[in-house]
């Protein structure tokens, strides 16, 4: 091979460490988000409740029951929270809603072909993985503008800043996860000025257009070696 493509510099130091891919055969080029399929929310405040959105598969690397018991320790302000996604843990996902007594404020959505529509009616967008290689589930979040929690894993760690565009916390850590709920649900002003910041960002360097450049760039100088 002449090139290697990483989604993510996680991804690229992964290659290298795990598969032994040369680093100068590497090339980073991030994932574009179809900015058309995303409608940008135009809010000053949450709903009420406030509606928590996670859209992920349901098996363990997404991290539902850490954010299960982070939520279980949030009695006020008062949340929702939407599952979009099935997999392999949907049953161990119900037991655990039932046996925490959340039957009330959390739905399982199963897997969804309107997930824009979803985001657009959703008011923060969790996101607890315990790994992720880019974490393209949170760009288009951001795309819609809901302000973001997510693992600092990954590329999730590469892309968004703490604090500035979003609000990253260990993963496997409950304790740190609910504390930065809490902090939003609290704070929607801040939180929302950070989706701001957030969707600024991917807007700026996440675009299909600005990653079919870089692709053509890649293809073209090796056509031309």
């Amino acid at each position: 091979f002449s090139k290697i493509i990483a989604v993510s510099p996680s991804v690229a130091d992964y290659a290298i460490a795990r598969e032994g891919a040369p680093r100068d055969k590497i090339k980073i080029i991030y994932n574009g988000i179809n900015f058309s399929r995303f409608s940008k929310k135009e809010k000053n405040n949450f709903s009420s409740p406030p509606i928590i959105i996670n859209v992920a598969r349901l098996e363990a690397q997404k991290g539902h029951e850490y954010l299960m018991r982070a939520l279980y320790k949030i009695k006020d302000p008062p949340w929702m929270l939407w599952l979009v996604g099935e997999g392999a843990l949907r049953e161990r996902i119900l037991a655990d809603v039932k046996g925490l007594g959340l039957e009330d404020r959390v739905k399982l959505l199963g897997a969804r072909h309107d997930v824009p529509n979803l985001l657009a009616q959703a008011d923060i967008f969790v996101f607890p993985s315990l790994w992720e290689g880019m974490g393209l589930a949170a760009l288009e979040a951001a795309a819609t503008g809901l302000p973001i929690i997510a693992s600092a894993v990954g590329g999730l760690a590469n892309t968004f800043k703490n604090k500035k565009n979003a609000l990253l916390v260990p993963a496997r850590d409950e304790a740190a996860l609910g504390k930065a709920i809490q902090w939003m649900l609290e704070h929607p002003g801040e939180a929302l000025f950070m989706a701001k910041e957030a969707n600024d960002f991917v807007k700026r360097e996440f675009s299909v257009e600005k990653m079919t450049r870089e692709y053509e760039g890649v293809y073209v100088k090796l056509l031309n070696c």
